[in-house]
């Protein structure tokens, strides 16, 4: 880094204008530009730098795994004896709808945080803060003897984990070379599908267990991903659009030469994103000012049969959004999500059918039928709008609007 920093030294961030990408009118870069300096010098997707980068974001994606790990041990939980009679719940219920609903409310309660902790404290911090919070509501939920707590726990669980997976997956964006940014946001959002797949499993492991365990080893294991985030998010770079707004824009030009521009200064690559930020980041924006969302305004069968189909249908959804991720380049955002939108209304009705005639005459294979075109359905929407679900937000929201809008997103559809 040392003849990377004589290098920014004797460049002494030359303000001089490069050609002008786009007009402030619109609002949004131009993505022309960007493209001729891919074709004039696209970097190569192994180089060093970019490979330490790489292992960063596997880190980061392991925040997109504790929804997925929830939404999946949640489902799971009430079909284990042991947990129905430790918080005396049914399988189904008021009590147990109450339980499950405490995740989204901290999720929705979290909204007006989880802008702010990464606007005002660095994307990485808001995701370390998001992470001790995830860490001790762990501990609130597995010690439980009563529902009260576990009420808790979950409350703060799902507070912390929207915090987290705000802040990482705007930091992810932000940090990926542009060349690549758009497969790799798409893989962010699978590993949602494997925290899904992780908990399915373990659950249906400690099924076997007599007493406590047979829950609580769930809800420990829930702690291992934030945990290891927890461990290593503060020696990850901070975002260099971050960087550049909160008035280090020699540490944002560090960031882009070294990780962008293959340690060369005069990258195209590099000078475009830094007129970039010149010309659309704010450095009296909004995001400076965490009560103000003003910016939004201004601009556009038995417990076992349960377990199995849940770690099925956990699978499918794996393999889907993970093809998914590999064609997004290829099939482009706005037809990806027009055409899931379609493939999946039509599984819908598929549904409706199938679970309808069986309600009216017990068939067993209108039944079967309406448990396949669940599976059908849960291919379609992890192909399509799970790789979308972080990088069509991200890419579409100005930096002003960012932190908020991420956080928003996933208040709404946690």
């Amino acid at each position: 880094m040392g003849s990377l920093k004589s290098q920014n030294k004797d460049m002494q961030l030359s303000k001089s204008p490069l050609e002008k990408t786009s007009s402030h009118d619109e609002g949004l870069p131009s993505r022309q530009p960007l493209l001729e300096a891919l074709q004039a010098q696209k970097p190569s997707p192994w180089s060093p730098n970019l490979r330490k980068l790489y292992g960063f974001c596997v880190i980061a994606f392991l925040c997109s795994t504790m929804n997925g790990y929830d939404g999946s041990i949640f489902g799971s939980l009430p079909a284990l004896e042991s947990f129905r009679n430790q918080f005396s719940i049914e399988k189904n219920g008021a009590k147990t709808s109450y339980i499950s609903a405490m995740y989204t409310v901290g999720g929705i309660c979290s909204l007006p945080f989880s802008g702010p902790a990464c606007d005002m404290f660095g994307r990485k911090w808001g995701t370390f803060i998001g992470c001790v919070i995830v860490v001790a509501s762990t501990f609130i939920s597995a010690l439980s003897h009563g529902v009260p707590q576990f009420v808790a726990g979950r409350f703060f669980l799902g507070f912390g984990v929207n915090i987290i997976r705000s802040t990482s997956s705007i930091w992810c964006a932000e940090v990926c070379p542009p060349a690549y940014r758009g497969i790799i946001m798409a893989f962010y959002n699978c590993t949602y599908a494997v925290g899904s797949l992780i908990a399915a499993g373990v659950t249906r492991g400690s099924a076997g267990y007599a007493g406590a365990k047979s829950w609580q080893i769930p809800l420990w294991c829930q702690m291992i991903c934030p945990g290891i985030v927890l461990l290593s998010v503060l020696f990850f770079p901070e975002s260099p659009r971050w960087l550049f707004s909160h008035t280090q824009e020699d540490k944002a030009l560090e960031f882009l030469t070294h990780y962008h521009g293959e340690d060369d200064p005069n990258h195209p690559l590099v000078q475009l994103q830094l007129q970039e930020y010149r010309e659309f980041i704010s450095l009296s924006g909004s995001d400076k000012r965490w009560w103000d969302f003003s910016d939004f305004c201004t601009t556009k069968a038995g417990s076992n049969q349960v377990l199995n189909v849940s770690l099925g249908y956990t699978v499918v959804s794996t393999v889907a959004s993970y093809l998914g991720a590999s064609q997004i380049e290829r099939m482009g955002r706005r037809p990806t999500i027009i055409w899931t939108a379609v493939a999946c209304s039509i599984c819908f009705a598929c549904i409706t059918i199938g679970t309808g005639l069986f309600a009216h005459t017990q068939a067993t294979s209108a039944a079967s039928a309406g448990i396949a075109f669940i599976f059908v359905f849960g291919f379609c929407h992890n192909f399509g709008m799970t790789p979308l679900q972080v990088l069509y937000p991200v890419e579409a929201l100005s930096y002003e609007t960012r932190g908020k809008g991420v956080g928003l997103t996933f208040s709404i559809a946690p």
